[in-house]
């Protein structure tokens, strides 16, 4: 078998045809809600999109190619432990949903997403069955050939890779019990309540218990995703038990445990034409429904947050701030293509990627507990907390990518390598000339022992960086503003925070609850007022 055959045609018309549908989704949508000019329809799809889209939505926003390619590699090497990722993920996306999603919904938050969401969360849906029909593709292909589940299941065991249940309080070991818990858990947090991406999605649903159900729903798929990717990379390991491909770069020019997921697919299915394709564009997909959410969601941050306070209202018409957005857009794109280079030269891209997370992730989620659950969040305070708690984590997140301190990974075997055994066997013949007398030397050199917390694992990075954000505000608090507290009834506050109330009952709850009803919908009556006077003038 050729170990690095090529893309045929119709596989790049199965890529180039999955690509065209993406996009005439959201063609449709355009040319169908051009008319429809009211906020609500444009930003949240008119806020009646029911539970199914939504949920596809979630997840492949959720789910990236990261976590496809990513987690098989993972798994390969250090065993299935990054699956306990799934049992703080539920947990943190309950939370979530009953701790930020009210908020929302009481504010009646809505972002400036250039580009309908309508047509963003049909695509997403086309996308995800991408993603699910290249995931069965490759266990359908790799059960047969890794001799069956009872075979993966044995040499699994046997290769050490199936330990879950690790509870070792050792900050430096890659994957335990407990840091992949918490990794899951604060993910979930921070991505379902505190990203724009996932969070407007949620908006686009009637009523918050809608949208509460859409995202405890939502679970089933993204568990099943990363469970299916994970548990991908035991099939691997049982076919290639005897021949790391790492360790054979020379014949099959895979230099990185992340590749090994793409060069299965590509070398087993190069003889069906159309099904390297598929696996391709179910990768793609998990790229692409993370990639231009985040693209739109940055371009419209910078539009509405920093271009249109420094410009004056009358110099700034909606065509020229749409045209700005566009721009923004391709200069994002730019930027994420050139990172893909530094991406190429790192060993792990679910270091990289769940590092450069967790640098900001840790300390925004620490501002959103602060501002949601307590009356203590005045502006001050956690401006001078996030500054400090963002400060702190890019060290820890720098010193982690910096140290080139890598973990002990378990064991892996190229006894079976056809190339390697030639390399042997002059290795054999080098050594027996030493010893009969050659002058052959080396010079060990000892690498230097990084700093204590460069060797803690990636996957801390962001729930130190929460807690820590979390002391750094509460010291500001103490020492300036101890005294400065939001009044009970803000409709910033929590529902869970709204109990921690002390005086407060049952009843003026549910009349502060429909206080906050009222004055949201006069809010949202004015912003369509205030949207329509703008539209006509210009």
């Amino acid at each position: 078998m050729d170990p690095r055959p090529n893309l045929g045609i119709m596989d790049y018309v199965v890529i180039g045809a999955s690509l065209l549908i993406s996009t005439a989704i959201g063609i449709k949508f355009q040319i169908s809600d051009r008319r429809k000019s009211s906020p609500t329809e444009y930003l949240l799809a008119g806020k009646n999109m029911s539970i199914f889209p939504v949920v596809m939505s979630i997840t492949v926003t959720m789910i990236s190619a990261i976590i496809i390619i990513g987690h098989t590699g993972e798994t390969f090497r250090y065993g299935i432990q990054i699956i306990v990722v799934c049992f703080g993920f539920p947990i943190g996306t309950v939370l979530a949903a009953y701790i930020f999603l009210p908020v929302y919904f009481n504010c009646n938050v809505s972002t400036t997403y250039e580009g309908g969401l309508r047509a963003v969360i049909w695509t997403d849906v086309f996308q995800a069955g991408l993603m699910f029909l290249c995931l069965i593709v490759m266990y359908i292909k790799g059960i047969q050939e890794a001799g069956g589940v009872l075979n993966i299941y044995e040499k699994s065991a046997k290769g050490k890779r199936l330990e879950i249940f690790d509870f070792e309080e050792n900050f430096i070991k890659r994957y335990t019990f407990l840091n992949s818990f918490c990794r899951g858990l604060f993910g979930a947090l921070a991505y379902y309540g505190t990203s724009q991406i996932e969070v407007q999605r949620m908006l686009s649903m009637k009523s918050v218990n809608k949208a509460r159900a859409a995202l405890n729903w939502s679970i089933i798929p993204v568990a099943a995703l990363v469970i299916l990717c994970t548990l991908f990379g035991l099939v691997l390991y049982t076919i290639f038990h005897t021949c790391d491909p790492v360790a054979d770069e020379a014949r099959t020019g895979v230099s990185r445990h992340d590749q090994l997921a793409p060069y299965y697919i590509i070398t087993r299915f190069n003889h069906l034409p159309g099904v390297t394709g598929i696996c391709v564009a179910g990768i793609f997909s998990g790229s692409l429904s993370t990639i231009s959410s985040a693209l739109n969601s940055l371009s419209s941050v910078t539009v509405v947050d920093f271009i249109k306070p420094a410009c004056k209202a009358s110099t700034l018409s909606e065509k020229k701030i749409v045209l700005i957005a566009k721009m923004l857009s391709v200069l994002y794109g730019i930027i994420c293509i050139g990172l893909t280079f530094a991406v190429s030269k790192v060993d792990s891209i679910v270091t990289i990627s769940n590092t450069f997370l967790s640098i900001m992730e840790g300390p925004i989620l620490a501002v959103y507990f602060v501002a949601v659950l307590s009356r203590k969040g005045t502006e001050k305070n956690i401006l001078v907390g996030l500054i400090l708690g963002v400060i702190f984590t890019a060290w820890i997140g720098a010193g982690v990518l910096s140290s080139g301190y890598q973990p002990p990974a378990l064991p892996l075997n190229s006894s079976g390598c056809p190339s390697l055994q030639n390399i042997s066997n002059v290795f054999s013949n080098f050594t027996s000339i030493c010893e009969s007398g050659g002058q052959c030397s080396s010079v060990d050199i000892e690498p230097s022992e990084p700093f204590f917390l460069y060797k803690t694992s990636f996957l801390w990075v962001s729930t130190f960086g929460c807690f820590a954000t979390l002391l750094f505000i509460g010291l500001a608090i103490l020492f300036t503003g101890y005294r400065d507290v939001i009044p009970a009834d803000s409709k910033y506050l929590s529902p869970v925070a709204r109990f921690w109330i002390k005086g407060t009952s049952f009843e003026t709850k549910q009349n502060l609850s429909n206080d906050l009803k009222e004055r949201n919908d006069l809010d949202v009556q004015n912003e369509i007022e205030n949207t329509e006077k703008v539209n006509t003038s210009v």
